[in-house]
């Protein structure tokens, strides 16, 4: 429900807010061992990068319960980025796809938003009387398909959420959006996407990496996301031909598993020193249907855009 009613109010309200272009967008992406922040203006239909760094951290995010080391060391990070504030700016953040599990439910009745959903996803994520980490639930409704309700649900654990809105407090951080890496990617390439039809995408990054696919609507349908098993320090540490094949198996699982259902492209979307040989990979697996994604198109940077920048960064940064 609305809090803003009145026409008159909204529009002194709308006074007020600062334009697109006088507003720039923090963009935060948290991985397992690294987390970046940078920050962008919107402008002339680009998105300029202004700044960015990141930095590694010594004690892994995602793994175990949270530690107060690792509490620390993201504060360590995040506060002199905010402490400073020199005017309103939004702040986005977004957490690993391999720290959430992600499914998308085709059902005849979506049960009523509260403790019933809440239940039904407990169950359907497997945990009904179990004794696993607590977790919190998120859920979008996106449409529906041949008489199914079509129900996006999202789990994280619940002490990792606390955890990280701790830190943020501390490092006196206002979240505007938070939300999962695999959305910001999806919302930043969304007209592409929209021209192609049916279609997946790979996205590589530095401790994981995610496949999403859509529908011919450009509805998220599926996605699988996993950490890497070792660390990837450069291109020659990423296990390119094995993604390729999991990847080519997932996608062939997927369309085989219901009626009407196909993938017509695949996109692949990496830091630009890995596109290259990661698209020599995947080419033999897809018959040579995979396409690379570069950030030089929504983006625009004082000189050319470093080859080890981000695509998570880079998303998360471009203004929702």
């Amino acid at each position: 429900m609305g809090i803003l009613k009145n026409p008159t109010f909204q529009k002194a309200v709308d006074y007020f807010r600062p334009l697109p272009e006088e507003t720039s967008c923090v963009g935060v992406a948290l991985g397992r061992q690294e987390v970046g922040v940078m920050e962008s203006l919107a402008t002339g239909g680009k998105t300029r990068i202004l700044n960015f760094e990141t930095h590694s951290l010594d004690t892994p995010l995602w793994s175990g319960k949270p530690r107060t080391e690792s509490l620390a060391a993201l504060v360590a990070v995040l506060a002199p980025f905010f402490q400073e504030q020199k005017s309103y700016r939004i702040l986005q953040v977004s957490l690993p796809d391999a720290a959430a599990r992600w499914e998308v439910f085709e059902l005849e009745k979506i049960p009523a938003a509260g403790p019933s959903l809440d239940q039904f996803l407990r169950w359907r994520f497997g945990l009904n009387g179990s004794k696993e980490v607590p977790l919190v639930f998120a859920h979008q409704y996106l449409g529906e398909e041949k008489a199914q309700k079509l129900l996006l649900g999202v789990a994280l654990e619940k002490p990792w959420l606390e955890w990280l809105q701790r830190a943020f407090e501390q490092a006196g951080a206002r979240v505007s959006i938070l939300d999962m890496a695999s959305r910001f990617r999806f919302n930043l390439f969304h007209d592409t996407f929209i021209s192609q039809g049916p279609g997946a995408l790979v996205s590589l990054e530095k401790d994981y990496w995610t496949l999403l696919i859509w529908d011919g609507e450009a509805r998220p349908r599926f996605q699988r996301s996993k950490w890497w098993r070792a660390p990837v320090r450069d291109t020659g540490d990423l296990p390119l031909e094995e993604l390729a094949l999991e990847v080519e198996r997932t996608v062939r699982s997927y369309v085989h598993a219901g009626p009407g259902r196909s993938v017509e492209t695949l996109s692949l979307l990496a830091p630009g020193a890995w596109r290259g040989p990661a698209l020599e990979a995947f080419q033999k697996p897809t018959e040579g249907r995979t396409a690379g994604l570069a950030l030089e198109g929504p983006f625009e940077w004082s000189g050319p855009i470093p080859s080890f920048l981000s695509p998570t960064l880079a998303a998360t940064a471009a203004r929702q």
